[in-house]
């Protein structure tokens, strides 16, 4: 303390040394000549302008009872110092690594998990059994809410006497030095490392192995995103400064591969559907859900339901009588929903599900029909400010009140085979968010974005699709199962039925090779459609639309709701009066 520093080489050693600036000098000369340096002209520019880092490495307030250092020591000794014993090693691995742990490492080395930490050691302790790790000095800070940050100078001191990764055993002994930055959080009660980033003096070690730089697999530059502005680690434990998985494919990865993140989108609408459903759905009041989901909502936050339920504003408006929580509830009050489709980005979320649900309430201004029946059900999330802002819902009612026994419209060309899951296996909901790659979010919103246009701007050949593909449309259109049956099924009708085609997009987003859009396509209804006759009127056909994109970069499976009981009102046709039509005299007694 006071800013002398040790574990540096002496003048006569430094000679071995590559300098920049002036030799250096013994230590009862150094004195004065600091005092010269510092009284003379800065001639170094700065290049780049870090002051944006002051305010985001500020440490909040918060209890510090939490002994880091301790914690350190006690942790290396544990893990590098086990006096040969693996059993050892692994219990102290389990007890201070967290399940998730990630570290960079120099010369393009990767740990991914808890058990790439194992397998990373097992290597090491097989080459370097005696190896021993000194510290040199710690830095801890923070507090015990957060987590700390570490930073560990160390000397590390082995004997290549097992084979390693460079090669057979030398005998040769090694020193280096290096730097281990580190987060430590506790985590269901127990404190533990969760990121690291390890800078050991990897030239000198392959120079003391006589190992050629050029004989290691190692990237030709240096892959590290640059997250200016940003800290290495977030006071919370994220780590920045990290390769992306597209990237992390050309490092040396022990353990998993390196995975996306989850989109922040989608952490705020999974707080808050866990917030919902730790209370069942259910609320003593408007001020009751209010304090349980507020917090994951703007006070203005727009819930936009299927016609003809009008736009609600704030959780107030979602809860009350003529609000979709409520009328939902009301109608449904048994519904077991399957999410397929879960797809993110920093401002966007979108959720496809189907739901097994008995209708056994008032919906719509319809009685129950008492019959089990399978619903579409897609959402869109805006974020705005790690809050939701909008949320999109669209139901397909016309498919529910058909499978209610309701007469509605006249059958597509295609089958009605339902709203089905995606036909391979990339887990429920899809994608696993820890398996997501850039590349592939890229090339799906390329894709789908040149699918919008020439499917309902364009010529409507279909020319993003695959040819083998499913494509699962709504009620009185049905299910493609080629993309010829696309076009003949769906593009073309929908052309012959309107012209004059415009489009507007609220919510595009894209993650991993999925896709979703809330879209109205505006047109003119010149044409048959759905068994309605030409009207002339122009209409908004709102849709939610789904994607699937194969590797190939086409289309191989489809979704889509439109909500025609709006459609339909726009040319003015009542769905509702007609299903109330068919209703019978005396009421049903189940």
């Amino acid at each position: 303390w006071g800013g002398k520093m040790n574990w540096f080489p002496t003048p006569e050693e430094s000679k071995k040394f590559t300098v920049y600036g002036h030799p250096l000098e013994d230590p009862h000369t150094k004195a004065s000549t600091v005092s010269k340096a510092i009284a003379g002209p800065h001639s170094v520019s700065t290049p780049v302008d870090n002051s944006c880092m002051d305010q985001s490495t500020v440490p909040p307030g918060g209890p510090k009872t939490f002994d880091c250092r301790r914690f350190v020591i006690e942790s290396t000794d544990a893990t590098w110092h086990a006096g040969g014993s693996w059993a050892k090693t692994e219990e102290a691995i389990h007890k201070y690594f967290a399940e998730d742990w990630q570290s960079v490492r120099a010369f393009g080395s990767i740990i991914n998990g808890r058990e790439g930490l194992a397998s990373f050691m097992k290597e090491w302790l097989k080459g370097f059994p005696d190896v021993f790790i000194y510290v040199s000095d710690l830095f801890c800070e923070g507090n015990d809410d957060i987590g700390y940050k570490t930073t560990m100078p160390y000397v590390l001191t082995a004997t290549n006497t097992g084979p390693s990764v460079y090669g057979p055993a030398t005998g040769k002994k090694v020193k280096y030095h290096g730097l281990a930055n580190c987060y430590i959080k506790k985590i269901d009660g127990r404190w533990q490392y969760t990121n690291e980033w390890d800078v050991p003096d990897m030239w000198s070690f392959l120079v003391q192995l006589n190992v050629s730089i050029d004989s290691l697999k190692h990237p030709t530059q240096d892959l590290m995103t640059i997250d200016e502005c940003k800290p290495l680690f977030e006071w919370g434990g994220k780590m920045n400064w990290f390769p992306s998985p597209e990237e992390s494919r050309r490092f040396r990865s022990y353990g998993h591969p390196v995975q996306g993140p989850r989109p922040e989108a989608k952490l705020v609408v999974a707080s808050m559907l866990a917030a919902g459903e730790a209370a069942h759905w259910t609320f003593a009041s408007v001020p009751d859900a209010e304090a349980k989901l507020g917090p994951y909502f703007t006070k203005d936050f727009v819930y936009d339901f299927i016609y003809p339920f009008n736009k609600t504003t704030g959780v107030a408006g979602w809860v009350k009588p003529g609000g979709e929580m409520h009328e939902w509830s009301s109608g449904y009050p048994s519904a077991y929903f399957t999410k397929f489709l879960s797809a993110g980005d920093a401002q966007a979320v979108t959720v496809a599900a189907y739901a097994d649900a008995k209708w056994t309430g008032h919906f719509a201004g319809l009685p129950p029909s008492h019959k089990v029946i399978k619903i579409a059900d897609i959402d869109y999330y805006l974020i705005e400010d790690g809050v939701i802002k909008v949320n999109w819902c669209l139901i397909d009612v016309v498919s529910m009140l058909q499978q209610s026994g309701y007469k509605l419209l006249p059958e597509g060309k295609l089958p009605d085979l339902g709203y089905m899951p995606p036909n391979n296996m990339d887990a429920l909901p899809a994608p696993q968010d820890e398996f997501v790659f850039e590349a592939d979010t890229k090339l799906a919103r390329a894709v789908v974005e040149e699918a919008l246009k020439d499917d309902f701007l364009g010529e409507g050949s279909a020319e993003s699709w695959a040819d083998q593909m499913v494509w699962n449309g709504p009620p009185g259109v049905g299910t493609a199962r080629s993309r010829e049956e696309y076009v003949e099924g769906f593009l073309r009708p929908l052309r012959a039925s309107f012209s004059n085609f415009s489009m507007s997009t609220d919510v595009l987003v894209c993650q991993g090779f999925y896709c979703g859009a809330h879209v109205r396509l505006n047109v003119t209804h010149d044409g048959m459609w759905l068994g309605q006759t030409a009207t002339q009127k122009r209409v908004s056909l709102r849709m939610g639309l789904h994607w699937r994109v194969g590797k190939s970069g086409k289309i191989e499976q489809g979704w889509c709701v439109i909500d025609l009981l709006e459609a339909f009102a726009q040319l003015g046709v009542d769905l509702l009066a007609k299903a109330r039509s068919q209703l019978p005299s005396e009421p049903i007694v189940i």
